[in-house]
């Protein structure tokens, strides 16, 4: 699971010169926030150059351009397509407020606010947007994990049409070569997600190919050669089906004890 930061660096953009300071004197003494503030969209957009804040608070309503405007500029720029935004506003309709988190907001505040209270709902926000996040990478790191299961069991047949040519102990040098970088991805990725096993034996047959001389375009092995390439390709193969049968295993066993959500 991802690590939470602690929130520390907000931008404030409203145009009203009062709710301005407000917020910032609650931010600045309850939250213990360093606020940077903007006085309409125009000033936020320029600032926003060289301000790396943490989270943003909009207004809705400003004069030049909106809230939601400079939400959609904002997307644009690298740093701040990973900042929350919450907008502080008035229209606080129920169809309103769907619209801006539709439009991507992390939360909506809506005015007129308690001063005291602003800080805990602004942390609130924060921390379950980053719950969120930490959920939408554990669910995408999933999926590529049984991506990367169901490649293996294509590994496997790789593996195994390389054996039928070790068994006649001539290997043509192109195919050899072409097998040689699946197996180099296959002890990168097994490192990559986890499986120690399987790039631990990746990186044994991987030794053991690099030792062949490709002269030509074929590959005599000799009796000797052809019988430890076979042991150490069918030792890979169990692994990996020892790999995805038990990875499989705990992955349904996780699903049967995840708890359903209302």
């Amino acid at each position: 699971m991802m690590n939470k930061p602690v929130l520390k660096n907000v931008l404030y953009v409203e145009d009203d010169s009062d709710i301005r300071e407000l917020v910032k004197i609650a931010l600045n003494s309850l939250g213990n926030y360093h606020v940077d503030t903007c006085v309409n969209g125009k000033d936020a957009l320029e600032k926003c150059k060289t301000l790396k804040p943490q989270l943003v608070l909009l207004d809705v309503i400003m004069p030049g351009i909106s809230g939601p405007n400079v939400f959609q500029e904002l997307q644009q720029i690298q740093h701040y397509q990973t900042v929350p935004v919450i907008f502080l506003t008035a229209k606080n309709q129920e169809e309103e407020i769907e619209e801006y988190l539709e439009l991507g907001a992390a939360g909506v505040i809506s005015k007129p606010f308690d001063p005291v209270e602003l800080p805990r709902q602004i942390n609130d926000i924060w921390n379950d947007y980053h719950q969120k996040s930490a959920e939408a990478y554990s669910d995408g790191l999933e999926k590529l994990r049984q991506k990367y299961l169901k490649n293996l069991n294509q590994s496997i047949k790789s593996i195994q049409h390389q054996l039928v040519a070790i068994d006649s102990q001539t290997l043509n040098s192109d195919d050899l070569k072409a097998f040689m970088i699946k197996i180099g991805n296959l002890q990168g990725s097994g490192e990559s997600f986890g499986y120690q096993d399987v790039s631990n034996s990746a990186r044994i047959l991987m030794h053991s190919l690099e030792e062949i001389k490709l002269d030509g375009k074929s590959v005599i092995l000799s009796d000797r050669d052809a019988s430890r390439l076979s042991a150490i390709m069918l030792a890979l193969i169990a692994i990996i089906e020892k790999t995805v049968t038990s990875a499989t295993k705990k992955s349904r066993l996780m699903s049967l004890e995840a708890p359903a959500h209302k």
